[in-house]
């Protein structure tokens, strides 16, 4: 591709790519590859031990994660007597399909508001920044959990609502610092300490959660 420099990623099943410029010799690639052949080896390794990603089932009853707990799929008018934690789903058919994007606009709603309404509270919090003005955007995204625009437009994965709170927050977090150093530079992380004390240990949460959810 139009990059500058080679890299592997190691997927979930094994797999390995290797990432190089266009005009980058074959021979210095396999070399490149050869030289990281241990760290290839050891991430394979780490992927293999990690637990299996929960099964996503489309049908009333399903558990699926919201805010970091299980809840049930369920397809009833009726949920306000029931003890457990549910989803409550509105279908004029209840084909995987159907329950899939009913889900997906599920998730969708409850984003709009709980990613506002946390967006707002950690301005407030970081108020003495004087931040630059910021709005939210979702979108579903596959390998980002959110972005930051140069015009503070801040985008969030949908699925990121399906994680705890506190994973959330280091998000939102993240991007607002975005806002005052568009980079991952030293100054960068020195704000998120200031900000967001322990957020490392969210990430790395986040990061283990998602190979479950």
């Amino acid at each position: 591709s139009r990059r500058k420099t080679v890299a592997i990623h190691v997927f979930r099943n094994g797999d390995v790519e290797v990432r190089a410029p266009r005009k980058a010799p074959e021979s210095m690639i396999r070399a490149f590859v050869s030289d990281k052949r241990d760290w290839i080896v050891r991430k394979q390794a780490e992927w293999q031990q990690l637990p299996s990603p929960h099964r996503l089932i489309y049908r009333e009853g399903a558990e699926h994660y919201f805010l970091g707990e299980r809840h049930r799929l369920t397809f009833s008018k009726a949920t306000n007597d029931v003890a457990e934690p549910v989803i409550p789903l509105r279908l004029r058919q209840d084909s995987p399909e159907a329950v899939e994007r009913a889900l997906e606009r599920w998730y969708r709603r409850e984003a709009e508001k709980l990613f506002s309404e946390r967006h707002g509270f950690w301005r407030q919090e970081l108020a003495d920044w004087d931040l630059p003005g910021s709005t939210i955007a979702l979108r579903k995204m596959k390998s980002r959990w959110g972005s930051c625009s140069r015009r503070g437009l801040i985008t969030l994965n949908t699925h990121l609502v399906r994680y705890l709170l506190e994973c959330i927050d280091a998000v939102i977090v993240h991007e607002l610092c975005h806002l005052l150093e568009f980079n991952h530079s030293r100054r960068f992380y020195s704000l998120m300490d200031q900000a967001y004390p322990g957020w490392q240990s969210m990430d790395e949460l986040l990061k283990n959660l998602s190979l479950q959810y």
